[in-house]
Order: structure tokens, then sequence, then C-alpha cells
């Protein structure tokens, strides 16, 4: 969110392009953003604060889970929202209900079977869980996990895929504290799906 003197605005990118004519020509990823003002009604959930989004296609649309919070609290108490569009560009369309995971500070969903799984960091009543949701909305812990790092980015091959019957994923990213600084480093999970047995699979013979 961008504080000014008319107000408060948020940024959200509109298009995402390579550019090759940049210093030294190297790569660079250029996103031009779009910034609208915010119109959160006070005492909102999230009217504070709303970012670390991550987006899964599913059903043929976007969606886009986020995490927020509203002042006085903390990222102590921060709980994830989703929205939905037709398009990546939006406008997103927030789901009525919201929170759908009233835990985890940094989003961490991914598509799984046919639904949608969520590692939960350090934040909230369920954290350090892993939870799922055939509909991809009503999360309901599935284990309880010893630690999880905060900021975990997942490898997610199926977000864009709009499959229902995802693979899960087996590992990642995430930021680590090491010697006082803030280091990004890698994680791995057995978070796969099982192959199916061939004994289940149909005959096509």
């Amino acid at each position: 969110m961008l504080p000014t003197r008319e107000g408060l605005f948020n940024a959200y990118p509109v298009e995402i392009g390579i550019d090759e004519t940049g210093p030294n020509k190297l790569a660079t990823c250029v996103i031009n953003f779009k910034l609208y003002e915010e119109l959160q009604q006070s005492g909102e959930w999230d009217d504070y604060l709303v970012d670390d989004t991550h987006i899964i296609v599913r059903d043929g649309k976007f969606w886009l889970y986020f995490k927020g919070y509203n002042w006085p609290t903390t990222w102590k108490h921060t709980r994830w929202g989703l929205a939905v569009a037709e398009k990546p560009t939006g406008p997103f369309v927030k789901y009525e209900k919201n929170p759908v995971l009233g835990s985890g500070h940094c989003v961490c969903v991914w598509p799984h079977r046919d639904g949608v799984a969520a590692l939960v960091d350090d934040s909230g009543p369920e954290r350090f869980t892993i939870q799922y949701a055939k509909d991809g909305i009503h999360f309901q812990r599935t284990c309880k996990l010893k630690r999880v790092d905060i900021g975990c980015a997942p490898y997610d091959p199926d977000a864009f895929s709009n499959t229902t019957n995802a693979g899960g994923i087996s590992w990642g990213v995430t930021a680590r504290r090491r010697d006082g600084l803030l280091h990004i480093v890698r994680f791995d999970v057995d978070l796969r799906v099982p192959p199916t047995p061939s004994s289940l699979l149909p005959d096509i013979r």
C-alpha cells in the first residue's frame, strides 16, 4: 500500500514482460503497475494491509490468495483471503466470506489432487500445519508440524495447469535467518501425490 496526501492507494501489476535493452543488454523483467484507491471500510479484517499474493488457475479462473490484517494487530495475527478473476489482470472479486484461513503469515498454497493445499507458517492458532480444502475455500488441518520457516514459496508446477488431478510439491524457497542476516534458502518436502497403483488404473486394452 502506498500512503499519499490524497489517500491510501494500492498497486497491482497489469503488464509483465521482458526488456532486453537495459544496461549491459541483460534481460530485465518489466512490470507496469496501476494504482487504485483503497476502498476498504474501516474495521474490515484486512483494512490495514494486503499483500503476499499467490495465484493458481482453478475451474478456468484465476484464484488469488492473499494475506491481510487490520489495525492495530500485528504480523502474528495475519489471515488469508481469496479473490477470483476471469483473467490475471483482474478485476478480482473477493470471496464474500473471507478470510478462508485464520492463520499463516506468508501465503503458501498449491493445487493438490482436485483441491488446494496450504503450508501454514508461524502465525495464528493453526500455525505449523498443513491444510487442505477440496473446494479451495474451506480448509481443514491434515497434520501438525514441528516447525515451518516463514516465507515459504513452493515450486508449484500445476499452478496454471487448471488440472483436477494436481501432483503436489516437493521443494521451494524460503527465508531463514543466519548470523543476523536473512537468507533465501531451498527447502525440500515430501508433499507429492503418490502414483496410482496399476491395479486401480482403468484397463484400456
